[in-house]
C-alpha cells in the first residue's frame, strides 16, 4: 500500500497562507457589506494553522459547485500531519431564507470540496472535527422559519413534518436548519456556529470568536 505523507511542495503557494500564531482573521470586501471575524484558537498541543486563499478562478474546473465560502482554516495536529481540523465561514450583512439556501449552503459545499481537495493533495487523511460559521449583522429569517412551522402545523401529515430531516432535502428543510446546531453538507451533519457582527466606525461588521 502506497502512502502520501505531508508535503506541502505539492500545492502552488499562491492558494495558501501558513498562520504562525493562534489568531488568524476571515474577511469580506464584497458588495454585500465588509466584514471582518478575529478567530483565536484554543487548541490543545502542537498546531499548524494553514488559510486557504480565495482566487477570482475556481483551480478546480473539474467542480459543477464553483461557488465558495470566505474564509477556509485548517488546523493541523502538528505530531501527526495526516489529521486535521476544519473550519468554513461564511459572512454576509444580511442573512434571510434566500440568501441562507440558495446561496450560503452552496457556498459551504463548494468550499468543503476546495478543501477536501487540498488536503488530499496535501497529505492529510483524516478529518477530525469539521465545523461551519456563518456571521451576519442582520436576521431575516424569523418570518420565514415561522411560516414553515405553521405550515406543518396546518399539515402534519407532511414528510417535512413526520420526517423531520431525514429523507429528502428541501428549501423548507434547509429553512429550519437555521435554528439548529448542526447543518447537513453533503449527506452528513456538521456543527454550525451562527455569529452576530457588530457595526464598527467604518460600517464594517466585526466579531471576534474562540475555538
Amino acid at each position: 500500500m502506497n502512502r502520501i505523507g505531508f508535503d506541502l511542495k505539492r500545492i502552488d503557494p499562491k492558494y495558501y497562507s501558513i498562520v504562525t500564531d493562534n489568531t488568524l482573521e476571515v474577511g469580506e470586501a464584497s458588495q454585500d457589506g465588509a466584514a471582518c471575524i478575529r478567530v483565536v484558537f484554543q487548541s490543545e498541543g502542537k498546531r499548524e494553522f494553514i488559510q486557504l486563499l480565495q482566487e477570482q478562478t475556481s483551480w478546480l474546473q473539474y467542480i459543477v459547485n464553483q461557488k465558495c465560502a470566505d474564509g477556509i482554516i485548517i488546523d493541523i495536529d502538528a505530531t501527526n500531519r495526516a489529521r486535521c481540523n476544519l473550519y468554513i465561514f461564511e459572512l454576509k450583512r444580511t442573512v434571510n431564507a434566500d440568501k441562507w439556501t440558495g446561496d450560503i449552503k452552496a457556498q459551504f459545499r463548494g468550499a468543503t470540496l476546495r478543501a477536501m481537495a487540498f488536503l488530499s493533495t496535501l497529505g492529510v487523511t483524516q478529518i477530525d472535527r469539521q465545523e461551519y460559521f456563518t456571521g451576519f449583522v442582520h436576521n431575516h429569517m424569523g418570518q420565514s422559519i415561522d411560516a414553515v412551522k405553521a405550515k406543518q402545523h396546518i399539515n402534519p401529515s407532511s414528510p417535512i413534518a413526520k420526517k423531520g430531516f431525514v429523507g429528502r432535502r428541501t428549501k423548507d428543510h434547509e429553512i429550519l436548519e437555521w435554528e439548529q446546531e448542526e447543518i447537513e453538507v453533503f449527506q452528513s451533519r456538521y456543527a454550525h456556529r451562527k455569529i452576530e457582527l457588530a457595526l464598527d466606525e467604518q460600517n464594517v461588521g466585526i466579531a471576534e470568536i474562540i475555538i
